[in-house]
This record gives C-alpha cells, structure tokens and sequence, in this order.
C-alpha cells in the first residue's frame, strides 16, 4: 500500500508540474520555438544534439549490423515545414510499427491465466521478462510479477518519440542519423559497437550505436524506455493514465525523461514545446482509434 501511495503521490506532483508549465509565458515558449527553427535552417555540425548533452546512459545493447537504409536528405528542403512534414512521415510508421509489435505483447500478457499457463505460454511470459529486464524478485508472487511486467510492456505515444527524434538527430541530419540511423543518442559500451563521437572526452570509451534500419531504432528506442530504470516515472504516470482512463499525453509523460539528457528541465520543456507548437498530439488521439 505505501508503495503506490508513493507512486500516486508521484503522479500527483507531476500533473501539477504539468498544469504550472501549461501556464509559461508566451516569451519562453518563442525562445524555444526560436531555438527549433535556427536548428532547422542550419546546417548540422556533425555532431548530434544528444553527443553533446546526453548524460552516461545506456541502452539495451544489440551487436551493431552495417546500415542498410537510405534515409532522405531533410537538409536539401529549405522550407521549413516541408521538411519536417518530410521527417514525420519517415519517423511515423516505423514509431507505429514498434508499437504495434508492443500491444501485441501486451495483449498477450493480458490474456493470460495466470493459474493455468501451459509450458509454451510460461515460456513466452518469461522470454519477455528477460526482454523488459523484469526478473522474479525473491518471495514475489506470480501475480506481483505479472502486474510489474505489464507496466513496462506498454507502448510510447507517437507524439513523444516524435519529438524526441526531431530534438536528438536535429531532424534527422546529424551525422548518427545519417551514418548510423541512429536517432535518439542511443549509446553502446563495446569497441567497434558503433561510430565515435568527434568530441568524445578523452579517456571515455562509448560509441554511439548503429542501426540497420529506421525500424531498429525506434524499436530499440522504445525498449530503452520500457525496459531502463532511468525511466521508471514515465511507466508510473503511463500506468496512471492508463488506469485512470483519460488516455496516454506525450506533454505529460515527458517529465519522465528527466535523466534522458543532462538538459534535464530544460530538455523536457523543448519537447513539450515541439509536441505543443507541431500539433503532434492528434498522432497520441489517432493511435487510441
């Protein structure tokens, strides 16, 4: 009881965060909007926003496979909402693949009972435990077990990952998007995993992860968020929503990436700023049809 009590508790000071930012002067939301547009109609560095913010975090490591997918060059179309109409289409149906194969599985874990589970079926239940890195606690019961699992096999509103591809690979012209199809700043921890940051500090030893396809990445993207305890509030309050009926809000469920960047605050605001001023929201309404 004191364990959701605080989960609630939680929720509660982020819907407050919530409404408080709802109410932010139009001069800071220009500032940002500002900020979005000076990125859109300049040429990349080479280097991706998430080399030079991320903070150390890692993503579930899958061996790198060469690229095999062309990805269109945003950068050759000078108007500005082309482009990221351009962007949106190339980013949507990979993000609403991913969450389809998710629902799948949590449909799955839904139709289970728990009292009668054959061999195959157990199998499978433990195969996406491993998977979401949900292993059995020590005294947990099977149901406790389930209901953990359940959390995290959930899917990632359409409008967030949006946002958070545009902010990390500038739109899908920094060097990992390009080189890597790599759009969230995904990290890998092995020599000869992924590309080298140009401005890697010196004695650091990560790479940035590469991808064989846009579908890998967005994939891996959104098992990072389901499966790395960095992101434990975001599937609270996506539980809370959940269970409170109201449908899933990307605006909302960003507070819970406040360690996705060393932004942090900051970070958080940019992508509730892109999700309000690109009207991302009707893609989380459309996905609840």
């Amino acid at each position: 009881m004191e364990r959701y009590l605080k989960i609630i508790l939680t929720v509660l000071v982020f819907v407050a965060l919530w409404i408080f930012m709802e109410r932010d002067s139009c001069d800071q939301q220009c500032e940002s909007l500002h900020k979005e547009l000076s990125e859109l109609r300049s040429a990349d560095d080479g280097v991706s926003k998430s080399e030079k913010t991320k903070t150390k975090l890692t993503s579930i490591e899958i061996k790198p496979k060469p690229v095999g997918q062309a990805i269109p060059d945003f950068a050759a179309i000078k108007d500005v909402n082309q482009r990221k109409q351009a962007f949106v289409e190339f980013m949507l149906p990979a993000i609403h693949a991913s969450n389809k194969a998710i629902l799948l599985e949590r449909a799955f874990l839904k139709s289970l009972n728990l009292n009668r589970m054959n061999a195959n079926q157990r199998r499978k239940f433990e195969a996406l435990a491993q998977k979401y890195q949900q292993p059995r606690e020590k005294g947990q019961s099977f149901e406790d077990w389930h209901a953990e699992l359940l959390k995290k096999v959930d899917i990632i509103p359409p409008a967030l990952a949006l946002a958070q591809a545009a902010n990390e690979s500038a739109w899908g012209t920094s060097r990992f998007a390009l080189e890597g199809l790599n759009f969230f700043g995904h990290w890998c921890f092995s020599v000869g995993c992924g590309l080298i940051p140009e401005r890697r500090p010196e004695g650091q030893t990560y790479e940035v992860r590469v991808f064989n396809s846009v579908e890998d990445s967005v994939a891996a993207y959104m098992l990072n968020l389901n499966a790395f305890y960095s992101y434990e509030t975001l599937r609270n309050l996506r539980q809370e929503l959940r269970q409170s009926g109201a449908g899933l809000n990307s605006k909302l469920l960003a507070y819970g990436l406040i360690d996705y960047s060393a932004k942090r605050e900051e970070y958080i605001r940019e992508l509730q700023v892109m999700i309000r001023f690109n009207r991302w929201q009707k893609y989380d309404n459309e996905s609840k049809r």
